[in-house]
Order: structure tokens, then sequence, then C-alpha cells
């Protein structure tokens, strides 16, 4: 006796073809993921830029600010308000011999 079965060769073919489509499908969501991943990355990298773009300009403000209250026009004004003088030839402490091996480090 001989069973005839017309479709046993397409449920394999089927198989695989829904095999294909659940990684097409998978793929594609995969992709899209990815792709919004990558956008999300390109603006946090432009919001990064602009952020030390600012913070650049603020430390170009400090320097400004450091390098005018350290100036030497600024610092000769300061000098002779507290009625002080420069001394060309200052005279220093000196350390006796037993604190010498303290003053090195």
């Amino acid at each position: 006796m001989t069973f005839i079965q017309p479709n046993k060769r397409h449920s394999a073919v089927n198989k695989i073809l829904a095999l294909l489509v659940i990684l097409f499908v998978a793929g594609v969501f995969w992709l899209v993921a990815l792709y919004n991943a990558s956008v999300n990355l390109d603006h946090g990298i432009a919001d990064m830029k602009t952020e030390l773009q600012s913070v650049q300009a603020q430390n170009a403000a400090l320097q400004q600010r450091m390098f005018g209250v350290t100036s030497s026009d600024n610092l000769q004004h300061l000098a002779a308000r507290d009625n002080l003088i420069e001394d060309n030839n200052p005279e220093y402490f000196e350390i006796h011999s037993q604190w010498s091996y303290a003053s090195e480090f």
C-alpha cells in the first residue's frame, strides 16, 4: 500500500521560509535599534561639544580675570596702596643646622 503525501516537501520549505521571515523581521528591528542608538550618540556628541565650548569660554574669561589681577600694573598699585617697597637685596631668615633636615621636605 502506498501513501501519497503531496505536501511533505512543502512542509520543510515552509519551515525554512518562516525561519527566514523571522530572521528578516528581527534584523529589521535590530537595524532600527542600531540607527536609533547612533542618532542618540550623535546628539550626545553635539551636546558635549556645545558644553565644551561653554567651558572653554568660561576658562578664557577666568584666565583673563586672573591675568588682570596679577598684572604688573595692578600689583604695583596694590603695593603702593599698602606702602610696600621693592627690596633689591632681601635678607632671609637663617635656619639652624638642627632644623636643616626638616626644611628639605
